[in-house]
């Protein structure tokens, strides 16, 4: 049976669910349908970046959205522009061997409407992930790198994904 105090713990918990699902709030990565008038998407990547090109059309995809590949079909056009990734040093052992190392992972791209009007132009994102470089074990921290990484790319497509529903509210 359900003490007193149980059930003011589950009307506690249903009153803070409710008002929470009522204002509109969502974890984020939860909420990524692209709206209607967006979901035809032409993705334009540097043909060298295939892991890139493969991963953004997945991801528009799983959001809701149709890649169209030929350029005569009226679509907004998500191109990118520029990619980059950068490890540095930040911090060193007694014995001036480097301990940490930060990641830093960033994407340019513009979006252009189904008229060829640019309505983002130069937007980058980024995301930054420092980890702890083990010298004992140099393979290990080469697949946490490897594994940082990727996770830093999908990030970074989320963003882009956000942005890319964000243009409806313009």
């Amino acid at each position: 049976m359900f003490t007193r105090q149980d059930f003011k713990s589950l009307i506690l918990t249903f009153s803070i669910a409710l008002a929470l699902s009522s204002c509109g709030w969502h974890l984020r990565g939860t909420q990524t349908t692209i709206p209607a008038e967006l979901q035809k998407v032409r993705l334009v990547t540097d043909q060298k970046d295939k892991q890139l090109q493969l991963a953004l059309k997945r991801a528009f995809q799983s959001a809701g959205a149709t890649i169209i590949e030929n350029s005569d079909s009226p679509a907004y056009k998500l191109t990118i522009t520029a990619t980059s990734s950068d490890r540095r040093g930040v911090s060193t052992t007694s014995r001036g061997k480097t301990a940490e190392y930060s990641l830093t992972s960033w994407i340019t791209f513009t979006v252009a409407d189904p008229l060829n009007q640019e309505v983002l132009s130069g937007v980058t994102v980024n995301q930054k992930k420092t980890y702890y470089f083990d010298q004992t074990s140099v393979t290990s921290a080469f697949d946490e790198e490897k594994i940082l990484l990727e996770e830093m790319q999908h990030d970074l497509i989320q963003k882009i994904i956000r942005r890319y529903r964000a243009i409806k509210n313009q």
